[in-house]
């Protein structure tokens, strides 16, 4: 969920330029289709679609599924989404899948006994996060941690998040939001790291109140933890009690509970 919505942001912030230099689109323009087709017999909902003008001036309906890892619903989800926008309008339709880890074995054409659907397909993983770096891309360096040597560049794809002109304070929270989300996948040191540093500013994007969200629920999860831990020391320390009052002796009651025998002692002086 969290990484559905961070991708998400980061595509809302950057449409137009990562349709271009992530999924190799030329084209000259882009608007996001907010509506969906209705009169369908699932609930299930597009992670976006986009009418794209080409420069030759052709206009297309792109349809992306982001996954976090592959599986082989991407694949039918697509020509799922692809089928009701057919409906819809008349445009071409460029299906494109967008995979952030690597996973199961991914197949780039999805056939069965009648259907032969072919997709683009994106692979964040296999993108080089120094390449991604030099290119001066900022709407790309979100997806950096992602990337092959992602974790050696995340610094410098961090800051120059940070110090791009061409960005509002909202939309840099956004991006460096999405960029801290999208690092949980590869390593939890990395995200506390990013967040650390950035917390000033990733407290005015609407995306942070997941990584909030995440925090309190790992509490209150290791709170049960030491809740539970207690109370099963509670309860061994009165059996413990309950032998020592029935005339047991300290070394058979430090082996029946597994208490020091500091503890035990303690126990009968009380």
């Amino acid at each position: 969920m969290k990484y559905d919505v961070a991708i998400k942001t980061v595509f809302k912030r950057c449409l137009k330029h990562l349709l271009k230099s992530l999924c190799k689109l030329d084209i000259s323009e882009c608007e996001d289709i907010e509506r969906k087709p209705e009169e369908t017999t699932s609930l299930r909902r597009l992670d976006l679609a986009a009418q794209v003008t080409f420069k030759d001036g052709k206009k297309a309906l792109a349809v992306v599924e982001y996954a976090t890892r592959w599986t082989n619903t991407v694949a039918l989800k697509l020509l799922e989404y692809r089928t009701r926008y057919k409906f819809e309008c008349d445009l071409d339709i460029i299906s494109i899948a967008i995979v952030l880890t690597r996973g199961a074995k991914e197949i780039e054409i999805y056939r069965d006994n009648e259907v032969e659907y072919r997709y683009k397909f994106v692979r964040i993983y296999e993108l080089s996060a120094r390449e991604v770096i030099k290119s001066g891309i900022t709407c790309l360096y979100p997806f950096v941690p992602l990337m092959k040597d992602g974790i050696k560049y995340s610094e410098e794809a961090d800051r120059k998040i940070y110090e791009a002109e061409e960005f509002g304070r909202e939309e840099k929270a956004d991006l460096l939001t999405g960029m801290a989300i999208f690092a949980g996948l590869i390593s939890k040191d990395l995200t506390e790291k990013l967040i650390e540093r950035r917390r000033d500013i990733m407290v005015e994007s609407a995306a942070y109140e997941l990584i909030k969200e995440e925090g309190r629920k790992e509490g209150r999860k290791e709170g049960r933890k030491e809740g539970r831990k207690e109370g099963k020391r509670e309860k061994t320390i009165e059996i413990a009690k309950n032998m020592l009052e029935l005339g047991a002796d300290i070394e058979f009651v430090v082996r029946s509970t597994g208490l020091s025998e500091e503890e035990v002692r303690k126990l009968m002086d009380e």
